[in-house]
């Protein structure tokens, strides 16, 4: 994946409170640079960006490259703003796997679900927006029959199908804060990321 050094300006400025006459007083100006990695579709130029979670790469928006087998929510004319995507059936899923890249299995979701898992002491409920930085989207998914259900309720994702037990979705519910795989039917629709190990 190409990798971008980016600067980031920072200012920081002190302020005397109000019992002082209030006032800005000295400040400070200095730059840092963070390299961010992107992922480039040469199909249609969309950029994905990654991250890195346990020695494997991730896409952090979800895959949105339109191509038989793929749908719009609720048969949308546009497709969502970036990071959502569309969803895709499972042989559409396969099918449009970049080159290197894999669909991630649900013991890779697991471990990317345990990276971001909330400590102990929060509080219950749905995981920090986005689990902080991985915009995981609740797109919902599109049955066998064309039917479009749970969107910004659960997301469901497409699986590789090669841990254990043969898992080829998992179910990221905003309702109870979990993680869940499991087996569909190859003719729904789900939503896609991509990964590749380093």
């Amino acid at each position: 994946a190409p990798t971008q050094s980016t600067p980031v300006f920072f200012t920081l400025q002190a302020f005397s409170g109000a019992e002082r006459g209030g006032g800005y007083l000295n400040s400070l100006q200095f730059t840092t640079w963070l390299d961010v990695t992107f992922y480039v579709d040469a199909r249609d130029g969309t950029v994905y960006p990654t991250m890195v979670v346990d020695n494997t790469v991730w896409f952090v928006a979800d895959y949105r490259h339109a191509s038989p087998g793929s749908y719009v929510y609720g048969d949308a004319k546009l497709p969502p703003a970036a990071p959502a995507g569309l969803l895709y059936t499972e042989a559409a899923a396969h099918a449009n796997v970049p080159d290197g890249w894999r669909l991630p299995s649900a013991d890779d979701w697991q471990r990317l679900w345990n990276a971001f898992a909330r400590p102990a002491a929060q509080p219950a409920g749905p995981p920090p927006k986005a689990w902080t930085g991985f915009n995981a989207q609740l797109g919902g998914n599109r049955d066998n029959l064309g039917t479009y259900r749970d969107l910004n309720e659960r997301g469901w994702y497409w699986a590789s199908g090669t841990d254990a037990q043969g898992d080829n979705y998992v179910e990221i519910s905003s309702a109870s804060s979990s993680l869940t795989p499991g087996q569909m039917p190859y003719a729904f629709a789900m939503s896609v990321r991509y990964v590749r190990d380093l």
